[in-house]
């Protein structure tokens, strides 16, 4: 499966645009910084495993990677070409169809008390 383009032209993509997307490893050093000293931390995932799941995650990005404002911002940007978003987006439906694949999202989240 083609990940890598993937990962390597989100992020390309999101530091053009000046979008934090490491934002959930910072969140508690941006509570700490904000003068928070009363900081709960915690995580969360979200797994795609079963069939449905795979289905409907894998054809969320395919339809993504070509067709929405981040397509759009990886062709203007130079972080991909159409081509390679679209090898990107066979890859995802490629990956929905494996009875094998399984993918996890983890979340950082905060709860600041003043």
């Amino acid at each position: 499966m083609y990940t890598h383009g993937h990962h390597e032209s989100v992020l390309r993509s999101h530091r053009w645009r000046t979008a934090a997307n490491s934002a959930g490893r910072r969140l508690l050093s941006w509570a700490r910084e904000a003068g928070f000293t009363d900081v709960t931390a915690d995580a969360d995932v979200w797994c795609f495993a079963t069939e449905a799941d795979r289905a409907w995650w894998s054809g969320l990005w395919a339809e993504r990677t070509t067709g929405s404002a981040y397509a759009r911002l990886a062709v203007e940007g130079g972080h991909a070409d159409r081509a390679e978003l679209e090898r990107i987006a066979a890859a995802w439906r490629e990956w929905g169809g494996r009875p094998d694949g399984w993918f996890s999202v983890p979340h950082g989240q905060i709860l600041c008390r003043a």
